[in-house]
């Protein structure tokens, strides 16, 4: 023996029964039981002694199932051994202790069991004899069914060995590796198939009319897809029938041999050649080729391979009278054809394939020729151009600025892709800077504007941009944009314009400056234009504004402000209130009588915004004209000063309207009705009142007259003097409506400067009740304005969503809303009143007197 079969095998055959590899998986029956070391094993090793080779030692014994076909023991100890005998045991017994046939008297172990001669007939069956002893041994209800368990097992295991017998049965054939794989398994395919009526061998199917065989995997390569170039596609393997080739012999009729003389006959018929053009017309004709694709057809009994598409729903039909002769030649002679149609079809495709390349190559030769020419033409152009500029690089004196702008200009005109792609404006650029700074040396722009206004009309169509012409990106300013026109103008104009507006402009004589605007605005790009207006100009007009006083100046303001309304347009909004300020503290000990307030506010009717409108004349010229028409103007039909009432109408197209109706409605009509009532008490001559009231009305403005509250008022005065001329009394609600006038002025100082230090505040409560509420800015900026303060806004401070203002020294902002006033005292905003307002500038004043 073999020393090797001492050693115990550590790989997986000696951890499993029936292992087999398949493939790259590794398949077994069952697992191996593993030996467990006992006590005795450790004690005597290989000299332990042990019941069987077969079964190991130290195996655990697994606890069975209790029998109860053994007999009841009724001894308190010891092993009871069956003495029953299974049923294969009985039936094995009886065939070792039955005579043979033909065997005599005394043939038996039994004495006078047996019969005589011929006694075998009348010996009883093992079956019969089992059934008797079991009988006897258990008679009782209980151990008729302990037999009939019995007989249940062994019907088991007899069909389990059937199964097991079957299954190990070989097979043969197209079936004998069908489900060769299950015998790692437990075989769950197959007892499927079997339960659903399969038999192996055959086809599926109730009939078997199905097929027969499984169908085949095939290994692809790895990551290779359907189709792929190089390997061949698996195809359905068909049923192959036995060829009948030998009854088919049979029974075919012998075919006539066509090389005898005598059967000339057969080979008379005339073969019909076809020639290229034949083959080829037939290929035109023919429907273009579907890519080739198995078709199988399994709508008979059979599947079957279709080739042709052509006869797909015709039967197929056996010739069994082919009298073609010779078909071996001719089946010959038709490959023969076959292949030269091929070759025919084939060197007319790569025919075909060729002219298209030739024309498709023709098409790119064009193609190719065409961009070697426009390559060239391009090469002559940027020649031209190269020797253009040349031209212009020379240092000679004599080319001056018109004739580099020519050169520039005819090569725009015939070159104007490349003038474009290769920027050529950046080298008329550097021709141009040096001549023009020379043209610009002594070059005053207030006094001279128009000095290099025909160079730079020239020059800008020559280098501007057309990104510059769009305006489709703001140039920033300070020269810095890529744009040559923009760097020309920032080169050339900006810095001596710069230079004489910041030393030499007056903002109280805009002319000079609004001459350049209007010349040059037109030739400076928009960044230019902007940087002119908020850095130059601006800032000179704030300084000015801030200097100017109302009151000993004799221009005014509004003489050299207006006209730069079109260029700065909402800018000008910041100026403002500065303004407004100073007109309100200079009209303060303004008389109606001067008409220099008029000539002073009226520019400003339509540039202030309505309301600040409105407040200004509310606070500064409504309550003067009110004192005018209450204390100043008398009516006296006999002596009339109508002087007052035209310092009324003076203001009608200045005033609002509403306010105009107001004071005429609570300043003039009252006194003009009392005269009116009085004169008609006194028989006075009709004619003279008549004229004396067509003379009134006629001084009013028409747009006044027309208003539906004037017009109630001549109407009244009309109906007063109808009542008196027909002798009739003033009608009740006339009275009524005289009593609700006022019938007296209230209390007013003797003196207008005594008026004019009261202010606002002693005028009409009707009055004051028709007007409109002012606001709190307003009534701050009123305040401040009789206190000769100052209020101004502080350009882009805000606080709490709301406007600073400084009055005088004193930051502050204004909550209409809330109706409170905020001061910042200490880095805190804190809620004042106008007379702690006050109180606060006054100590910001004396601190910085000390």
């Amino acid at each position: 023996m073999d020393e090797k079969q001492n050693y115990e095998r550590f790989d997986l055959d000696n951890d499993y029964e029936g292992g087999e590899w398949v493939g790259n998986e590794y398949f077994y029956r069952n697992k191996k039981q593993k030996h467990q070391q006992t006590a005795e094993d450790r004690l005597y090793g290989v000299f332990a002694d042990s019941d069987s080779e077969g079964e190991g030692r130290g195996r655990k014994q697994s606890r069975k199932a209790a029998d109860f076909s053994k007999p009841v023991g009724f001894v308190s100890s010891g092993v009871t051994q069956d003495t029953t005998q299974k049923p294969e045991d009985v039936m094995k017994s009886e065939h070792q202790t039955m005579p043979a046939a033909g065997a005599g008297l005394g043939s038996g172990p039994r004495l006078g069991a047996g019969g005589g001669l011929g006694s075998s007939s009348q010996t009883p069956s093992a079956d019969e004899e089992m059934q008797e002893d079991q009988e006897g041994l258990l008679p009782t209800a209980f151990g008729q069914r302990i037999m009939q368990s019995a007989a249940q097992r062994a019907k088991a295991q007899a069909a389990v060995r059937h199964k097991e017998a079957v299954r190990a049965k070989p097979r043969s054939g197209a079936t004998a590796d069908i489900g060769k794989f299950e015998q790692h398994t437990k075989g769950f395919g197959q007892k499927m198939l079997e339960k659903m009526g399969y038999v192996a061998g055959q086809g599926l199917g109730s009939k078997g009319q199905g097929i027969s065989r499984p169908v085949e995997a095939k290994v692809r390569p790895q990551k290779a897809g359907l189709g792929a170039g190089g390997h061949s596609e698996h195809k359905l393997s068909m049923e192959v029938e036995q060829p009948k080739a030998e009854t088919e012999a049979a029974v075919k009729p012998a075919q006539p041999k066509t090389w005898k003389k005598k059967n000339a006959a057969a080979r008379s018929s005339r073969q019909d050649y076809k020639t290229i053009a034949d083959v080829l017309n037939e290929v035109a004709e023919r429907p273009l080729e579907q890519p080739k694709q198995t078709i199988i057809d399994m709508r008979g009994k059979q599947k079957r391979l279709v080739t042709n598409m052509e006869h797909l729903n015709q039967e197929q039909q056996e010739d069994t009278a082919d009298m073609t002769p010779m078909p071996e030649l001719q089946h010959n002679m038709r490959l023969l054809v076959d292949v030269a149609e091929a070759d025919i079809q084939r060197i007319d495709g790569k025919l075909r394939h060729e002219k298209d390349t030739a024309v498709i190559l023709g098409r790119e030769q064009a193609r190719l020729q065409g961009e070697v020419e426009a390559a060239a033409h391009q090469v002559h152009s940027l020649n031209q151009i190269l020797q253009t500029v040349r031209q212009c690089q020379s240092s000679d004196a004599s080319i001056t600025i018109t004739d580099v702008e020519q050169v520039y200009s005819r090569l725009k005109q015939q070159h104007r892709e490349e003038y474009y792609m290769y920027n050529l404006a950046a080298a008329a650029l550097a021709q141009a800077s040096p001549r023009l700074t020379q043209l610009l040396a002594n070059w005053r722009p207030l006094e001279d504007p128009t000095l290099g206004i025909a160079e730079f009309t020239r020059w800008r169509h020559l280098l501007e941009s057309e990104q510059q012409k769009r305006n489709v990106v703001f140039q920033a300013s300070g020269g810095s944009s890529s744009d040559p026109y923009v760097q020309l103008c920032s080169a050339l104009v900006m810095p001596k314009l710069n230079r004489v507006v910041t030393n030499d402009w007056e903002p109280r004589n805009p002319e000079p400056m609004l001459q350049f605007m209007e010349l040059w605005v037109p030739l400076l790009p928009g960044a230019l234009q902007q940087q002119v207006l908020e850095s130059l100009i601006f800032p000179k007009l704030c300084r000015a504004v801030e200097q100017w006083e109302p009151r000993t100046e004799t221009v005014a303001v509004h003489a050299w402000l207006h006209p730069w309304l079109p260029y700065l347009g909402p800018r000008m909004d910041e100026l403002y209130p500065t303004i407004r300020f100073k007109l309100s503290a200079a009209l303060q000990q303004w008389h109606p009588s001067d008409q220099s307030a008029l000539a002073l506010l009226r520019p400003w009717h339509t540039v202030f915004d309505a309301k600040d409108w409105d407040a200004l004349v509310m606070r500064s010229i409504v309550p003067k004209l009110a004192w005018a028409l209450q204390d100043v103007l008398v009516i006296n039909p006999l002596q009339q000063d109508l002087a007052p009432f035209h310092w009324l109408t003076a203001w009608h197209t200045v005033l609002p309207q509403h306010h105009m109706v107001n004071l005429l409605e609570f300043r003039f009509f009252p006194a003009w009705h009392r005269v009116l009532q009085h004169w008609l008490a006194n028989t006075p001559d009709f004619n003279e009142v008549t004229r004396w009231y067509m003379g009134w009305k006629s001084l009013f403005p028409q747009d006044l007259v027309d208003h539906e509250r004037i017009r109630a008022q001549f109407n009244s005065a009309l109906n007063s003097m109808n009542h008196a001329v027909d002798g009739r009394a003033v009608p009740a609600w006339q009275q009524a409506h005289m009593e609700a006038q006022p019938q007296a002025a209230p209390a007013q100082p003797a003196t207008y400067s005594a008026y004019a230090a009261s202010g606002a505040a002693q005028m009409s409560g009707q009055y004051m009740a028709a007007a409109e509420d002012l606001t709190l800015r307003q009534l701050v900026e009123s305040y401040a304005a009789d206190n000769d303060i100052q209020l101004l806004p502080k350009a882009g401070q805000l606080e709490e969503g709301l406007q600073v203002y400084a009055f005088d020294k004193v930051s502050i902002i204004m909550d209409n809303v809330k109706g409170i006033i905020k001061a910042r005292v200490a880095d805190h905003w804190v809620s004042v009143s106008l007379e702690e307002l006050m109180a606060q500038n006054t100590q910001r004043k004396a601190k910085l007197r000390r």
